[in-house]
């Protein structure tokens, strides 16, 4: 579990990341950002999609490779 929840807040950061990335180049590169706002929008979905497949199958390897932990040996 605290793998999973470990890899729940890490890409909720990145999530958060990406949208203030948007914001900053609409703030900072207006013109540009107006006249490719479509292709800007797709890298930054690309890119937060990436991330997350990689973080999700390094999580799956993880919780594949730890050995069981048991409740009780009882």
């Amino acid at each position: 579990v605290p793998v999973f929840l470990l890899t729940m807040f890490f890409l909720n950061g990145w999530s958060l990341l990406m949208n203030s990335l948007d914001r900053l180049c609409v703030v900072a590169f207006p013109l540009y950002y107006y006249t490719h706002s479509k292709r800007i929008a797709y890298s930054l979905i690309v890119t937060l999609y990436a991330i997350t497949i990689i973080a999700v199958t390094f999580t799956v390897m993880a919780s594949l490779i730890e050995p069981i932990r048991y409740v009780s040996h009882f």
